[in-house]
């Protein structure tokens, strides 16, 4: 063990009140071991996100698309056009988008330079939250452990925190905006306005964040007027972005980023099934005694640290908890609430340890014992993370197969991939189901209308799905081709194997072909037309 890192176990290992005392010899060990498990996961992270960098193909099955969107900025297109078979946009802020643009000017256009952003982001969230542990507890053992859990939580987030998504930097974005407004001096209030302004052009969960810390300075800091000059500034700095991107991008911008999202419908079994299986199920421990910690008189540390975890936590769990409310909602929107455990978890160790300190050695070690189990609880197999040789060659097969088709192919779930053969990447199925899944509005006709006379026109030669049974809400997509496509085959040489690890393990396989009057459709099987699916 390094230098440094004794020093920090010295530094808040207690001292045993008496040497003789059974278990004394135990506590500092057993805090080295907590560190230990904490640096684990923050290094297993390393490994893989190194190891899934230079993956040809996609991670996750909908990487593609924002590739698509990157593309679109290194071309000067704009991001939120007017519909088209083409490209539909997602409908997410423009801000990630950019700059992967610029990391693919350096490094050339792939999935490496937009899993790179994302890559670094999560480290910089590592960074941030131990030095926010940091600052509010003044206990580097703790911070150290705060950053490990979150590192933990890597499966429980579908292996996103490398993706090739906007989440990771949306986050660090926002932790960094929390970091500066807890400092002093009113630049770091400015300096955090533009961080979580720039968090909010990433991903619009960073407003509730916003909200929550303001008031965690103003209640916690007793600081009104920093807490209202940062949501001020933070809002003024996010209007002015809105409304330059509404000059360049035109009403399209607003519709997809800030109309669509909330029109998809809200799960109401996920009123209760947030706190019992998303936060209950892995984090009972944190919960129940970090709840404890923050509540009991005799554990609590002052009143304003108090209100301003509290109020940290509750911005970062209500932003998962909303977004996870809402149909499309997947486990990655879970990222916030990871964090806020992080931050409890620091914290509960820190206040922990303060009040074991007067107790006996056994309160002593509950403290860093109770830590390690919490750790070890979040074990997790690395090794289904990493792809393959056999997914790196199937990729390839794959390509060679979709270069030798001739004319049109639409391969509706995998975008940018099809480049690879010289063919054109069309617009996502996702993002056009997220048009499908909103209010009645012209805006959805438009994107049903045109997709409807593409395929009445047989505008595609071919389509090739995955063969994805219980996916059940593509059914209305479906719904469009089928009167003018009919399954002509399966490529078999790709069936059960798969180029994805992340969230859905899919692969396209099933080949539609141009119906004529001569061919009749034959049976689809295996496709429930009613079942409701709230994956994303």
């Amino acid at each position: 063990m390094s230098a440094p890192a004794r020093a920090v176990l010295a530094e808040h290992s207690p001292t045993p009140q008496t040497p003789t005392m059974p278990g004394a010899r135990a506590v500092p060990w057993l805090y080295r071991f907590a560190v230990i498990c904490a640096l684990y996961y923050l290094g297993l992270f390393v490994v893989l996100a190194v190891l899934r960098l230079p993956y040809r193909f996609e991670l996750q099955w909908m990487e593609g698309a924002i590739a698509d969107h990157v593309v679109r900025v290194l071309n000067g297109q704009p991001l939120y056009p007017r519909p088209s078979i083409e490209f539909i946009s997602y409908i997410y802020p423009p801000l990630y988008y950019f700059v992967a643009a610029l990391a693919a000017k350096v490094t050339s256009m792939g999935f490496f330079p937009l899993r790179l952003i994302s890559m670094l982001a999560t480290l910089g969230t590592f960074v941030l939250l131990y030095a926010i542990t940091v600052r509010l507890t003044h206990h580097r053992v703790a911070g150290v452990c705060a950053a490990g859990l979150y590192a933990a939580c890597y499966p429980l987030a579908a292996d996103w925190y490398d993706l090739a998504r906007i989440d990771a930097l949306f986050l660090a974005l926002t932790l960094l905006g929390v970091y500066l407004l807890l400092g002093r001096g009113w630049w770091s209030v400015a300096g955090a306005a533009v961080a979580m302004a720039l968090a909010v052009m990433t991903k619009q969960s960073a407003l509730p964040i916003a909200v929550f810390a303001a008031l965690a300075v103003v209640v916690g800091m007793a600081s009104w007027k920093r807490g209202a000059t940062f949501l001020l500034v933070t809002g003024v700095l996010t209007a002015a972005g809105v409304l330059m991107l509404i000059w360049r991008e035109g009403s399209w911008y607003t519709y997809f980023v800030w109309q669509l999202p909330g029109q998809h419908r809200i799960l109401e079994y996920m009123w209760v099934r947030f706190w019992t299986e998303d936060l209950l199920e892995n984090f009972a421990g944190i919960l129940t005694i970090g709840g404890l910690v923050l509540l009991h008189p005799r554990l609590r540390a002052d009143r304003p640290t108090v209100a301003t975890v509290t109020l940290l936590c509750a911005g970062l769990v209500g932003s998962s908890w909303m977004s996870r409310l809402h149909a499309g909602g997947y486990v990655n929107v879970l990222m916030p609430a990871f964090t806020a455990m992080a931050l409890l978890f620091g914290y509960s160790i820190a206040r922990g340890q303060a009040w074991a300190a007067r107790q006996s050695t056994w309160a002593q070690a509950a403290v860093p014992a109770l830590a390690c189990v919490q750790l070890l609880l979040l074990l997790y197999d690395p090794s289904p993370r990493v792809p393959t040789r056999a997914m790196l060659e199937t990729g390839g097969r794959f390509v060679n197969t979709l270069a030798t088709m001739p004319g049109e192919v639409f391969v509706p779930w995998h975008g940018y991939v099809s480049t690879y053969a010289g063919k054109r990447s069309y617009a996502h199925l996702m993002a056009i189901l997220d048009v499908q899944r909103g209010h009645p509005s012209p805006q959805r006709d438009l994107v049903n209308a045109l997709w409807a006379e593409a395929f009445r026109q047989q505008y595609f030669d071919v389509i090739i799905e995955d063969d994805i049974n219980d996916f059940p809400k593509i059914n209305p997509f479906r719904d469009l081709y089928r009167p003018y496509y009919y399954r002509a085959e399966q490529l078999s040489e790709f069936s059960g194997v798969y180029w994805t690890t992340s969230d859905l393990q899919c692969m396209p396989e099933l080949v539609y072909r141009r119906r004529t009057p001569e061919i009749t459709a034959p049976t689809e099987r295996g496709y429930n037309m009613t079942t409701p699916s709230s994956h994303r």
